[in-house]
C-alpha cells in the first residue's frame, strides 16, 4: 500500500511542481473530459487526512495520470530520476489505483468521523 500512495503522491508532485506541467495535466483532464470540479491536490505524508484527500481527488483523474504516461516524455523521465539517491516511485499504475481505492475506502469512515 504505501508504494502505491507514493507513486500517486509522486505523480500529483509532477502535475504541482511547475505552471508548465500543470497546465500539461490540464489538457490531459480535458482530453479525457473529465469534469474537474477541482483538481488534485498534494498531501502531507506525515497528515493522514491529507493523504486522504490527496488519493480520494486523484482518483476522479486516473485517466488523465495515464495519459501522461502515455503522450508526456517529461513525466516518464520524472519517475527515472533520483531522489534522495533513489529512483523515485511511479508512476502510477492500474494496481496503485486499486489500492487507493480501497485505502480511501478505509480512511473515508476516519475522515467523516472527525469532520
Amino acid at each position: 500500500m504505501h508504494e502505491s500512495v507514493c507513486a500517486i503522491r509522486n505523480g500529483v508532485k509532477f502535475v504541482k511542481s511547475s505552471p508548465s506541467r500543470f497546465e500539461k495535466y490540464k489538457k490531459s483532464v480535458e482530453s479525457e473530459k473529465i469534469q474537474n470540479n477541482g483538481l488534485v491536490v498534494l498531501d502531507v505524508p506525515t497528515k493522514w487526512n491529507s493523504t486522504y484527500l490527496m488519493l480520494a481527488s486523484s482518483l476522479k483523474f486516473v485517466k488523465a495520470f495515464d495519459r501522461l504516461d502515455d503522450e508526456d516524455l517529461h513525466y516518464q523521465t520524472y519517475f527515472k530520476e533520483d531522489e534522495n539517491e533513489q529512483k523515485r516511485i511511479g508512476p502510477p499504475h492500474f494496481e496503485d489505483w486499486e489500492n487507493a481505492k480501497v485505502f480511501v475506502q478505509f480512511l473515508k469512515t476516519f475522515y467523516d468521523v472527525t469532520l
